[in-house]
């Protein structure tokens, strides 16, 4: 399959990620939109992704060591926070974006939504947290700066704003979840196992 229809299929597929995304946060709450930008990767896009993503995962065991005492436990499945992350590009227009932003990686960054589900060990919001651990979350990373923002808007929106530079610049593949599979082509499952269904 070539270049474009990657791209079209990701297109096609944006519906169930963006439906996905949605349903959880407005379901479980307690959601942040986070933008993880990174100093100079060296090499081609494509290996700048990759290791923007492994940045991201090592980021993500963190939270999950912080957020549960036994995050491997079979009790505390349901209590795993849930990260999706996808690539992005800047939109030239916003001219008043740091030019590091968009200089460094050719401007690539990543966004994330992160949901926190009940029962963790967080006694304050993620972005006290975070502030608060910045340098040990960034510890043996490329990631320069994590802005973290509570969701507070249209959920609809937030999640067609995680994912607007799928299906455009960067195919499905580049989508990002922990823990846990890809969703089913038609409609994902793991959505019923976070809600209890």
């Amino acid at each position: 399959m070539d270049e474009y229809s990657e791209l079209q299929n990701s297109r096609k597929m944006l519906t169930h990620w963006e439906k996905w995304v949605t349903d959880l946060v407005n379901q479980i709450g307690n959601s942040y939109f986070l933008t993880f930008m990174f100093h100079n990767i060296p090499g081609k896009a494509s290996v700048n992704i990759e290791v923007m993503r492994g940045d991201i995962e090592r980021f993500y065991i963190r939270l999950l060591t912080r957020a549960l005492r036994y995050p491997r436990s079979e009790l505390h499945l349901h209590k795993r926070p849930l990260l999706f992350a996808s690539p992005d590009l800047p939109v030239f227009k916003h001219i008043k974006d740091n030019r590091q932003d968009i200089t460094i990686n050719d401007g690539r960054h990543m966004h994330s939504v992160v949901i926190i589900p009940p029962g963790t060990r967080f006694k304050r919001a993620l972005q006290y947290h975070l502030a608060q651990k910045d340098q040990q979350y960034r510890s043996g990373t490329s990631i320069r700066t994590v802005d973290v923002q509570p969701i507070t808007k249209t959920t609809e929106k937030v999640a067609q704003y995680l994912f607007k530079a799928i299906g455009r610049h960067f195919d499905e593949r580049r989508i990002l979840l922990l823990p846990g599979p890809r969703p089913a082509k038609k409609t994902p499952k793991l959505i019923d196992y976070y809600l209890g269904e």
